[in-house]
């Protein structure tokens, strides 16, 4: 399952079930997975939950466990320096892409 999690760049059991049901077969054939017809039926067949249950105590280790919330995270662009907030949970660890929007002071008063 670590080998899989790993595979997939470290996401959530939500994320992970579905894409798992996708690209065993495919994974299989390319030789970047390998494992027994039984193992890939329960690896295809494997709740969101299940996969969570048996990820925890990897997450911990990795630090990647406090992240049960949507993070945010601050960014901006090199050529203009403008920076945004991106909103996103992908099981502690996001992605370098992605959507940026412009940040605009807020009166607290």
């Amino acid at each position: 399952m670590i080998k899989v999690w790993e595979l997939f760049d470290y996401p959530c059991g939500q994320r992970l079930a579905p894409a798992l049901r996708k690209e065993v077969a495919r994974l299989r054939r390319a030789k970047e997975l390998m494992c027994s017809d039984a193992v890939a039926g329960k690896l295809e067949a494997i709740s969101p939950r299940s996969i969570d249950r048996l990820l925890d105590r990897e997450k911990r280790l990795r630090g990647l466990r406090q992240n049960r919330n949507p993070v945010c995270i601050r960014c901006c662009t090199k050529s203009t320096g403008e920076g945004g907030f991106r909103v996103g949970h992908h099981g502690g660890r996001q992605p370098a892409t992605g959507l940026c929007v412009p940040l605009r002071p807020v009166d607290g008063g």
